[in-house]
């Protein structure tokens, strides 16, 4: 009798060993098949992230290429009844050293509003032009009552206002930046980063 239970709890016992290896396999093999999804579900999101990094970075691109208006503002420029405003608008442009600038269009713009000159605004046909104007204008027309700025839409005002006190701050340290084509931007025109506080 002790003979059988012996040999009966052997089987059971090589029973239950066989049963513990299967499931260890089973669990090793269930183990693989997950890290495989890992890998797969990794280099997915990894895909998804560049496609999305990708995709943000045409939006701006093309945002910057739509406020691409080429239209500048001339503030506080004198009226005169009668006026040309094309006549205006090429003078001022030859004062700040763009004399064979084209202009498609200029008139004055904005509200009538007792002791205060209506802006003249003046769109240009080369953006290259409308940048060069913007980097000339404040030399240029330092000893003027009047002065240039760009034609801003509401995104570019929006992202103009954002930095303002970081951008007094840098000029006060000897930093000197511009507001066009859409961003701050140093003398060599690359947009200026805040976040790492040099040009990109």
């Amino acid at each position: 009798m002790v003979d059988t239970a012996m040999k009966n709890i052997s089987k059971e016992l090589k029973k239950i060993k066989a049963e513990f290896g299967q499931a260890v396999e089973d669990l090793r093999k269930s183990v693989e098949e997950l890290k495989g999804e890992n890998k797969h579900l990794k280099e997915s999101y990894l895909a998804i992230e560049k496609r999305a990094e990708k995709l943000e970075e045409e939006k701006r691109l093309h945002g910057a290429m739509i406020n691409k208006r080429n239209n500048i503002r001339i503030v506080n420029l004198k009226s005169n009844e009668g006026e040309s405003c094309l006549d205006l608008a090429t003078v001022v442009l030859e004062e700040v050293g763009i004399p064979a600038c084209k202009i498609e269009r200029a008139h004055r713009d904005g509200r009538f509003v007792e002791g205060r000159e209506r802006h003249l605004l003046v769109k240009v046909t080369f953006h290259q032009d409308m940048v060069q104007i913007l980097k000339n204008a404040r030399r240029a027309l330092a000893d003027k009552d009047y002065y240039i700025v760009e034609d801003l839409t509401k995104h570019d005002l929006k992202e103009k206002r954002k930095w303002r006190l970081q951008v007094q701050e840098l000029y006060q340290n000897g930093t000197k930046l511009l507001f066009y084509n859409g961003a701050w931007r140093g003398l060599a025109g690359k947009p200026y980063d805040f976040q790492q506080q040099h040009a990109i």
